[in-house]
This record gives structure tokens, sequence and C-alpha cells, in this order.
């Protein structure tokens, strides 16, 4: 999954499985939010995360605080 500047398009972020995943049958995502939280214990105060979901009852958490980790 990538994030997308909704303005011009460009590729922001990519999201990946971990890799004890990557190699087995292919999860279609059915779902994405993004929850954000505010979080007193931050520096920045914000805590995000993007949730999705798959047909097949697989649901991942992806953290999207640090914008250079993928």
């Amino acid at each position: 999954m990538y994030c997308v500047n909704i303005k011009n398009g460009a590729k922001m972020k990519k999201f990946c499985k971990p890799d004890k995943h990557v190699d087995k049958e292919v999860e279609y995502i059915s779902s994405i939010i993004y929850w954000g939280q505010t979080d007193p214990d931050d520096e920045d105060g914000q805590r995000n995360w993007l949730i999705t979901g798959s047909w097949d009852t697989k649901q991942r958490v992806y953290d999207d605080n640090d914008p250079d980790d993928k």
C-alpha cells in the first residue's frame, strides 16, 4: 500500500507487510481506516495508524508516525 499526496499524486510512503507474510497467499484489502488519536505522552501529541481488513479475516495495523519508516 502507498500513501499518496492527493494534490499531485506523488507517493509519500509505502506500507509493507511483515517479511514472514510476503510470499504467502495474496490478501485482498476490503477495508481501510486511517485513525488518529491525541497522545499526551508523545512529543507531537498525535498518534496515527492505518488499519486494514481483508476478506480472509486478516487485519493489519500500520504505524504512520515515522515518515521514513516503511
